[in-house]
């Protein structure tokens, strides 16, 4: 299986980087597409996008988008196979300021996304999204609904490609064997709030329902004391 691990890169240290490449080489022979957006004025979607296409034109099988600020220390290529052979997209356990989290899901009446913290029974647990940290995507994916969207820039094309991938009746899923870990330092970006919030609206606007639009406007000035919070004040949002 020819694995191809894509990586966007922005203002990142050289031995972030690095350390992530070393522990990849541990697990299985891969090839880094990588691309730097420090000065590129684009989005993340834009650098998966392209790390994708290149190794999508180049045969590659298996295509593993995350982030620098992870650690698979112990992961294995069995665990790979494994999560790839259940679902066309995948991802694993993730420990995130020292909570467990397994995928993600979609709160039906609000249209937003949000980590599970409840470990189910089974170790294959189909989810609403998997999280861009760490995200393993088939050939198929690509072959069926194409690439990430770029209009979303950062936050939320994550959930935006699995729901794409769902609706199209492809598998969604993760591994729960296996734990990586996500320090997360874009939660030191001052601007994280308000592009969960836009893009939050920007998935609400295209997929939500009628129902969910009537009740949103119903909710209207809570909605908009929450982005207040969100936009002017130090609160964190528990919502992807």
């Amino acid at each position: 299986m020819k694995i191809a691990v894509i990586i966007v890169t922005y203002q990142t240290r050289k031995e972030e980087l690095e350390t992530l490449q070393q522990q990849w080489n541990a697990v299985s022979p891969v090839t880094f597409f990588i691309t730097d957006n420090s000065n590129t004025q684009k989005g993340f979607a834009y650098g998966v996008n392209r790390g994708m296409r290149k190794a999508y034109e180049q045969g590659y099988e298996l295509f593993i988008v995350c982030n620098t600020d992870i650690s698979i220390q112990g992961l294995t290529v069995k665990q790979l196979e494994n999560a790839s052979k259940e679902f066309a997209i995948f991802g694993f356990a993730m420990d995130q300021n020292g909570k467990t989290y397994y995928g993600g899901e979609i709160d039906t009446l609000r249209y937003s996304g949000g980590l599970i913290d409840k470990k189910t029974d089974s170790c294959y647990s189909p989810v609403d999204f998997v999280t861009g940290s760490f995200m393993g995507i088939s050939r198929t994916v690509i072959d069926t609904i194409g690439y990430f969207d770029e209009g979303y820039g950062m936050y939320y094309e994550d959930v935006d490609y699995c729901y794409r991938a769902k609706k199209a009746g492809l598998l969604v899923g993760i591994n729960t064997e296996f734990i990586y870990r996500h320090f997360e330092t874009s939660r030191t970006n001052k601007q994280k709030a308000r592009y969960l919030a836009l893009n939050r609206f920007r998935f609400f606007l295209r997929y939500a329902p009628i129902r969910a639009k009537i009740y949103e406007c119903i909710r209207a000035q809570l909605t908009l004391w929450e982005y207040c919070r969100l936009f002017f004040g130090k609160e964190k949002s528990n919502q992807w």
